[in-house]
């Protein structure tokens, strides 16, 4: 029996409120897989939008890893159709990779629905994770040893290039949303993977009740997971005051003043290394913490010899300075530094 409350039209008003402003007449854009979690998202929104005059488009990735994918597709489909919800199933084809399957699924089920938007003028896409999903990306990330970036899970909103990516629903536990589904009369789909132990997921839900008896339970992973996001953002300001210490772009690189370079925080010294090859070297992720502390130490020696790192190459110039060049061959589009001030080294960057 379903005890806890479902979210009503009021609550929801106040939880899309904080990740504002929004058109006066919304056109949002929702993934909805046709579990709890999805379709209460899509609901929720949709009340929301009509009584503003908008609408919303949702979006179903097919992944075609099981053969009943199309069919639940196409049911849900059918029950947002008769809601009049527009509706478009996005199929993930070609093939699928041997490892890394659940990586891979995911990195697809992003791009096709961040293209869906593009080509629609669509500028929010709105996520259905929730609480749960939030404590068991932390519990991953801290198996992997990530850093406040990392230990921050998901963000309320993502700015992205294309599309503004939107998590409403990010601090409510499961329970609530399965609860909404009540309240609307909406059944859902049950994904058979997510109870796959092959997966580490599906893992980390099967001893959720273990960990919540010692206190890991998923609101207090969430409570750290905002903790983190505001350190991480400290942080992100705090690099980008060194670099409007350190750093002049030429047209022809990025030019560092390393004088005195070991004065500076290392953590802000990694960072801004990362922000300044993400700028000249085009690439992402950031090159892993190793490699930058190993070109941040080479910095600090008087004969720095140069080196290349993420697709930039650095060469000394003058007595206390680097440039940073992108490497022959692989010249990328600039990308301002004010966008990769906050670029983090690979295990610390959050995932959509």
């Amino acid at each position: 029996m379903l005890t806890a409350a479902a979210i009503d039209a009021a609550e929801f008003d106040g939880l899309l409120a904080t990740l504002g402003p929004f058109e006066p007449a919304p056109h949002l854009a929702v993934g909805v897989s046709g579990g709890a979690d999805s379709l209460a998202l899509t609901l929720l929104l949709d009340e929301w939008v009509r009584a503003r005059g908008g609408m919303v488009h949702a979006f179903t990735v097919d992944h075609a890893l099981r053969d009943a994918s199309a069919a639940e597709a196409a049911q849900v489909g059918a029950w947002l159709g008769a809601r009049g919800i527009a509706h478009t199933v996005l199929p993930w084809t070609g093939p699928k990779p041997a490892t890394g399957l659940m990586e891979a699924a995911r990195d697809a089920r992003r791009d096709l629905l961040t293209r869906a938007c593009r080509e629609r003028g669509l500028l929010h896409l709105c996520l259905g994770h929730h609480q749960d999903d939030q404590a068991e990306t932390v519990l991953l990330r801290l198996a992997k040893g990530s850093g406040v970036d990392g230990l921050g899970g998901m963000a309320p909103l993502t700015e992205t290039p294309h599309v503004r990516l939107l998590r409403p629903l990010l601090d409510q536990p499961k329970d609530r949303l399965r609860a909404t589904c009540v309240r609307f009369g909406q059944k859902v789909i049950e994904d058979p993977s997510n109870f796959d132990p092959r997966f580490a997921r599906p893992r980390l839900r099967a001893v959720a009740e273990a960990l919540g008896e010692e206190g890991l339970g998923a609101a207090a992973l969430c409570a750290t997971a905002a903790r983190a996001r505001a350190a991480a953002a400290a942080l992100a300001a705090a690099t980008s005051q060194l670099l409007a210490r350190r750093v002049t772009i030429g047209t022809d690189g990025v030019y560092l003043n390393r004088g005195d370079w070991l004065d500076e925080p290392v953590e802000l010294r990694l960072r801004a290394l990362a922000a300044v090859l993400a700028r000249t070297g085009g690439r992402t992720p950031a090159p892993k913490r190793e490699k930058l502390a190993s070109l941040d130490r080479s910095l600090a020696e008087p004969a720095f010899p140069g080196a290349t790192l993420g697709g930039s190459r650095i060469s000394p110039a003058g007595s206390d300075g680097v440039i940073f060049l992108p490497e022959l061959g692989r010249a990328a589009e600039p990308r301002p530094l004010t966008a990769v001030a906050g670029a983090v080294v690979s295990g610390f960057r959050n995932i959509i």
